[in-house]
């Protein structure tokens, strides 16, 4: 009871401070945000009801406008693009499970806890396709919490998007149609290595706090470079925490304003997907696509995803062990011109392949193979 209590306590905390960053008055923010632009949602609901084009939902939306989270890469943008430049499919959104018959095909994006064999079934009655884009939710035995729901479900549906190649690798035999779709990039401002200081270097990492624990490894690192380069250098958590400083680290509260902004300000990014850890091999490379478009170099220990978006001393650095993490923190901190050719050339590359135009257009390919 104390526990659920102190939780409570520190969420009201953490929501005030977001209204004095934010600048919204305190009992807005505390009661939480509008789920939906209802502007936008209503203009999505009028194309649907008028259109002769195949209708595509995707959902259910449980987040609201003032995070990223999984809605604003796999929902909003595509939804938005889709509505864009397709003459055979008009898209919408759906809030609840209870919502889903109203469409051609529907997409579920990640969440799967209110729907049951009988809404499938159903869909399936009524000649609707199904699919799941699974993002990084949980399969594996031992790890997913629904296992036998989630797998009953994976059987029922017409196709599944991936977004880390050992989800194909792992659910090929379960499911006929797997496609794998990327994360589409959302960021639109890039560093301006014009203003580089080499004498203050910003670290970060960006992410919820429970992952933050991953990246404490390199702190010793971070500690022992400081030392022996007698520099100003510090790691940046940019999180869901209030803020705070302690020696070299410093915690800052993650908002849709501040995310971009302070990417841009930072040197060289950072994260650690530890290897022997199943869930974190299993994410998508959001969060480095994120730092590449940004226009940061990246060391890190990478999953299987991000080994596909990170050429390897081109546009970031793959480090496995504490050693390499020394060298390549080390090699960048020392080279201001290093940081800005491999973030550079980062950027460059993200922005030639991740756009949300490229990545919609995969969403339309996988709908025009499975109806």
């Amino acid at each position: 009871m104390l526990k659920k209590i102190i939780t409570i306590l520190n969420e009201v905390i953490r929501k005030t401070w977001f209204c004095v960053i934010e600048r919204r008055l305190p009992f807005r923010s505390l009661r939480g945000v509008s789920l939906v632009n209802h502007r936008w949602y209503r203009g999505l609901e009028q194309q649907l009801k008028t259109t002769s084009k195949i209708k595509v939902g995707f959902g259910p939306v449980i987040s609201g406008e003032d995070d990223l989270h999984v809605r604003k890469w796999r929902i909003d943008p595509i939804v938005n693009r889709i509505n864009e430049i397709s003459e055979k499919y008009c898209a919408g959104i759906f809030l609840t499970v209870s919502d889903m018959a109203k469409f051609d095909i529907v997409v579920m994006v990640r969440e799967i806890d209110e729907i049951n064999s009988f809404m499938t079934n159903n869909l399936k009655k009524n000649h609707k396709k199904i699919i799941y884009d699974i993002v990084d939710r949980p399969y594996l035995k031992g790890y997913a919490p629904d296992y036998g729901k989630l797998y009953d479900f994976l059987r029922q549906v017409d196709a599944l998007i991936a977004s880390n190649p050992l989800q194909v690798e792992e659910l090929n035999g379960i499911i006929k149609n797997i496609f794998f779709i990327e994360h589409p990039l959302l960021n639109s401002l890039g560093k301006d290595y014009t203003k580089a200081n080499n004498r203050r270097i910003r670290l970060i990492w960006q992410g919820f706090a429970e992952n933050q624990k991953y990246m404490e490894m390199i702190h010793p690192i971070i500690k022992k470079l400081i030392e022996e380069l007698k520099k100003e250098i510090y790691i940046i958590y940019l999180t869901n925490l209030l803020p705070k400083k302690i020696d070299f680290i410093k915690f800052k509260p993650w908002t849709v304003r501040n995310w971009e902004r302070t990417l841009i300000e930072s040197d060289i990014a950072v994260e650690n997907k530890v290897l022997d850890d199943p869930l974190l091999q299993r994410k998508p490379a959001t969060k480095i696509l994120s730092y590449m478009a940004a226009g940061l170099p990246v060391v890190c220990t990478p999953s299987a995803a991000d080994k596909l978006v990170i050429e390897h001393g081109r546009t970031g650095f793959f480090a496995y062990t504490e050693e390499d993490w020394y060298h390549y923190l080390k090699t960048l901190i020392l080279n201001g011109a290093l940081r800005r050719q491999i973030g550079q050339a980062a950027r460059e590359y993200v922005i030639n392949n991740f756009t949300i135009h490229t990545i919609t257009q995969k969403y339309l390919d996988c709908f025009d193979r499975i109806i």
